[in-house]
């Protein structure tokens, strides 16, 4: 048995019940695909149901995040969602075609590999790198909600993160974060260590390759660590009042979008399924330093993806 394979039977064996009806995690029989070939790879999420949030009791919980009180959610339709988090070059290709310029220096440095993650993304460049997709592609693409990213993250899981339900505590040993995600961890500097960090080492002290790490139970990638993920929502201090379906929140005079799944930076506590954070839309270089994006689109039953698969 390969290790991926050992890896997500352990993942299937711990989750909990949930309180609600969840996704089947295996693998859907439609295999990842590109709609061009400049386009990033795609992973078919089907319809569900999941909590999403954590309750002030959960083993891991964090007050300031805003994850609370846990919200019933039902995905009624499925959706496109990027494979991994867009890449440098990927996004570099983009800004060559167009001429757009990113609006921080650091979307366009040299410092990291050409296969890891875009960072340093405005909302502005998403939606441009986004709309340039549809160009090319004949498909209209867009960031993933909030309760989008929560339902692809679990993948039915209810723990803390989707590779175990309770190995990670930041005063306990987080080990296997290493095996998933790139997160602070022994990997970081020295002098960097006196923050929290998971007790394992993963080679990587900042940004690493997108895929490098073993996928959740839906074959996507770098959900958690690398890089911060933006998405389509306003950032709220709680749920109350936000729908409780795929769509994202989003209102006029919106100061601050959400973004997800921690990075190469973050302490344990803020790489889980329901950690949540915030950046202001208009922020700076160290604000973005570690926020990239992940590519999602709209299906339904006559598109291509469905039909020919």
């Amino acid at each position: 048995m390969s290790r991926v394979a050992r890896v997500l039977g352990a993942t299937l064996l711990l989750m909990a019940p949930c309180v609600v009806a969840a996704p089947a995690p295996a693998q859907d029989s439609r295999p990842p695909w590109r709609d061009c070939p400049d386009c990033p790879e795609l992973v078919y999420i089907p319809t569900g149901a999941f909590s999403m949030g954590s309750s002030t009791d959960a083993y891991e919980h964090d007050e300031r995040s805003g994850e609370t009180p846990p919200l019933a959610v039902r995905i009624r339709r499925p959706f496109a969602l990027g494979r991994a988090e867009v890449q440098k070059q990927q996004f570099l290709q983009f800004v060559a075609a167009t001429g757009h310029q990113p609006a921080l220096a650091c979307a366009a440095a040299g410092d990291e590999p050409p296969t890891a993650p875009a960072r340093c993304i405005t909302e502005t460049d998403a939606r441009a790198y986004l709309e340039w997709l549809g160009s090319i592609s004949g498909h209209a693409y867009r960031l993933p909600s909030e309760s989008e990213w929560e339902y692809a993250t679990r993948a039915g899981t209810t723990g803390a993160r989707f590779w175990s339900a309770r190995d990670s505590h930041e005063g306990v040993s987080i080990s296997r974060a290493c095996d998933f995600a790139n997160v602070h961890d022994v990997s970081a500097r020295a002098s960097q260590l006196s923050v929290p960090h998971a007790r394992c080492t993963d080679g990587f002290p900042g940004l690493a390759p997108v895929g490098t790490f073993l996928p959740n139970p839906l074959g996507l990638h770098d959900l958690i660590g690398n890089v911060r993920e933006r998405l389509a929502d306003c950032f709220t201090r709680s749920y109350k009042g936000r729908p409780p379906d795929e769509r994202a929140w989003r209102w006029e005079g919106c100061t601050h979008a959400a973004v997800r799944g921690g990075s190469w930076r973050s302490r344990p506590l803020a790489a889980r399924s329901a950690a949540r954070d915030a950046v202001p839309l208009a922020a700076g270089a160290e604000e973005l330093a570690d926020v990239g994006f992940r590519v999602a689109r709209d299906l339904d039953t006559a598109d291509p993806a469905i039909t020919s698969r």
